[in-house]
């Protein structure tokens, strides 16, 4: 099959598109739109990182909340379409570039007023599809009786704007490995997310799950010990050791002198897994 057809940018930020858990080519597909159509720059810790042409400067950590993925996962499957020639990775101490290779073959290659006319189009709809949102949002909060107490940006929202957070439950489950005690899990969960926002729990999720997958101590024991998710997250252990935005080096934790699996370990001990 060959030919094209267009995409437009605004996808990328539509429930429809973040909501699940990404497949390898969703997430592919999802790097070619994040990177730059045309040459720019981006701004890490102050500092001003040159983007250019069908680059992007996501690191793996976003790239994880993002796809719903573990960061461990983001980084196979970086590597994976590296070998294949898909994208080239430029790593140094402030950020991670990635190059989309071939990037004309897939995002429109005309000149740059051509260029700069489809991004223009592309904020005009995503703006008339953003007051298109709100007229409508205020129509059905005028007609609906039931006042809700939980106010969104555009009023009292029915129900069904409220409750989305809840499909943040299954990626949650999926993470952590001992599947016992569902039901229990989904009732601490509910409660959960009325103290933390899911994301930063997810972030959390990931990071020990990370962790535990990198352990290479007895499977069986390790599983024995490690606590059933309502536990864990009656017991807010997300708070114990949040993801940070970079690599482990947080001030109140010290990896030094240990090597992978011992820190590994160290993070799991910080989770409730411990033996």
């Amino acid at each position: 099959m060959s030919g094209y057809f267009s995409l437009s940018r605004t996808l990328l930020n539509d429930p429809l598109w973040l909501t699940s858990v990404f497949s390898p080519a969703q997430a592919f597909i999802d790097l070619v739109g994040l990177a730059q159509w045309k040459d720019s720059y981006i701004r890490i810790a102050g500092q001003k990182v040159e983007i250019k042409r069908g680059q992007c400067g996501w690191s793996e950590v976003n790239l994880a909340q993002r796809w719903k993925w573990s960061r461990g996962k983001v980084r196979r499957f970086l590597d994976e379409i590296s070998s294949t020639g898909k994208i080239i990775q430029q790593t140094n101490t402030r950020t991670s570039i990635i190059t989309i290779c071939n990037y004309d073959n897939y995002c429109h290659s005309g000149n740059d007023d051509d260029l700069e006319m489809v991004h223009q189009t592309e904020q005009q709809t995503v703006h008339q599809t953003e007051q298109q949102t709100v007229h409508i949002r205020r129509k059905e909060n005028k007609e609906n009786k039931e006042k809700n107490t939980n106010p969104t940006l555009f009023g009292d929202a029915p129900p069904e704007v409220v409750k989305q957070d809840v499909d943040y439950f299954p990626q949650a489950w999926d993470l952590w490995p001992k599947k016992e005690g569902k039901k229990e899990a989904q009732k601490a969960w509910k409660t959960a997310i009325t103290k933390e926002k899911p994301e930063a729990i997810i972030a959390a999720l990931q990071r020990y799950r990370e962790a535990y997958d990198e352990d290479r101590r007895d499977e069986k024991q390790k599983y024995q010990y490690t606590p059933r998710f309502s536990t864990w997250l009656n017991g807010e252990r997300w708070n114990d050791l949040p993801p940070p935005d970079d690599d482990d080096d947080r001030p109140d934790m010290d990896f030094t002198g240990m090597d992978k699996t011992e820190k590994a370990e160290a993070i799991l001990r910080l989770a409730g897994i411990g033996y």
